[in-house]
């Protein structure tokens, strides 16, 4: 073999060392780990139909015009909506349930066109078992995700992590005026598993 010959041959098997070294690798990084945390929050939260952390369910009763608001028998939730009203994302108004000495009024809304970017579920009553229309609005997105550690574990030989992490949220126009500060920060953990084509968020 000629001194060119088993240079290349070195140089060739170096880049080959090289790359599988860093193929091989499986090791959860904690890059990795908060962007498939933040992807697959945001992901599920605008595909929920159930209250999240950063969503707000609201109901209709029957077919009435407007939404009951949450707590509003609360003076200082009242006034948070109100503020919705200042920013031209909903209307107030009242409604009644119920008939004589069972009626009660409450204090209600419906939301504007300004506000329709933030709905992301929304059910029509259909008169079948007394399901009201409902609507899932949007408080929130996750912004940034910060993994505090990450401990691998062995599951029944399949190679897995916990990982420990805290959530930054991003409020929406609504969630600005509704989210406290300290619902914008949230701490939890998750489990990892190793597939082939990588690692994903599940036991």
């Amino acid at each position: 073999m000629t001194f060119k010959n088993r240079l290349l041959f070195l140089l060739c098997a170096g880049i080959i060392l090289l790359s599988l070294g860093c193929g091989g690798s499986k090791d959860l990084s904690r890059s990795k780990a908060a962007q498939i945390i933040k992807e697959t929050y945001n992901k599920e939260t605008k595909n929920s139909k159930e209250w999240r952390v950063n969503t707000l369910k609201f109901e209709k009763h029957e077919q009435d015009e407007y939404f009951v608001i949450p707590g509003g028998a609360d003076p200082k939730i009242l006034d948070a909506y109100k503020k919705l009203t200042d920013h031209g994302l909903v209307v107030m108004g009242k409604i009644t349930i119920g008939k004589g000495s069972g009626q009660y009024n409450y204090d209600a809304m419906k939301f504007t066109n300004k506000a329709k970017p933030y709905i992301i579920s929304e059910d029509k009553f259909d008169g079948i078992g007394g399901r009201n229309d409902r609507v899932i609005i949007l408080l929130a997105e996750v912004d940034n995700v910060e993994v505090t550690g990450i401990a691998p574990v062995t599951v029944e030989g399949a190679k897995m992590s916990e990982v420990e992490f805290t959530l930054h949220y991003k409020p929406t126009p609504i969630g600005e005026l509704l989210l406290k500060p300290d619902k914008l920060i949230e701490k939890s953990r998750l489990p990892f598993k190793l597939y082939d084509d990588g690692w994903r968020i599940g036991l």
